[in-house]
C-alpha cells in the first residue's frame, strides 16, 4: 500500500506532499487530508507505480520496529514478541510496544496488527474497538481480492 521513508534520530514529523501541517491554511488541510484519507483507504487508488511517500523520524530502535510492521502483510497480524524476534532483540517486547505507540501515521504504518500475547487485542491510542474495526477492514479487502 505505502512507501514510506523512516529516518533515524531526532522526533517524529509528517510531511503531507511535501507541506508541513503547520505551514498550511485550514481549508488546504481539510482538501490535503481528505485526498489523504481517500487514497490510504480507497484500495482502487493502490498503485504500485504511484506510492504514498511519507517520511517519519525516530530512533534506530523504532524504525526498525516500523520497518517491520510495515512487512506484516495486509489481514495479518502478530505478536509483539514475534516484531522483538525480528527485529533480533527477543527479550524487547515491552520496548516494541512503546515504538508502536509513538508511531504517528497509525493506519500506514500498521501498528494495529500488532497483537499481545496469544493474539489478544491490547492498546490502542484510538481505543480497541477502532483497533478490531481496522483488522475486520482489512480481513474483508483481502478476502475480496
Amino acid at each position: 500500500m505505502a512507501s514510506v521513508s523512516l529516518r533515524r534520530g531526532g522526533t517524529a514529523v509528517k510531511l503531507i506532499g511535501g507541506l508541513l501541517e503547520s505551514a498550511m491554511n485550514e481549508e488546504l488541510i481539510l482538501h490535503v487530508y481528505s485526498g489523504l484519507a481517500q487514497r490510504i483507504f480507497d484500495t482502487k487508488m493502490w498503485r504500485p507505480d504511484q506510492p504514498l511517500r511519507v517520511v517519519l523520524i525516530g530512533t534506530d530502535f523504532e524504525v526498525r520496529v516500523w520497518e517491520t510492521l510495515l512487512k506484516i502483510p495486509m489481514g495479518r497480524a502478530v505478536c509483539y514478541s514475534d516484531i522483538a524476534n525480528k527485529i533480533r532483540n527477543p527479550k524487547a517486547s515491552r520496548a516494541v510496544g512503546a515504538a508502536i505507540g509513538r508511531n504517528p501515521v497509525s493506519f500506514v504504518v500498521p501498528c494495529h496488527r500488532a497483537l499481545g500475547k496469544g493474539g489478544a487485542l491490547t492498546g490502542y491510542h484510538w481505543g480497541i474497538t477502532r483497533k478490531q474495526a481496522m483488522l475486520g477492514w482489512e480481513a474483508g479487502q483481502v478476502g475480496m481480492h
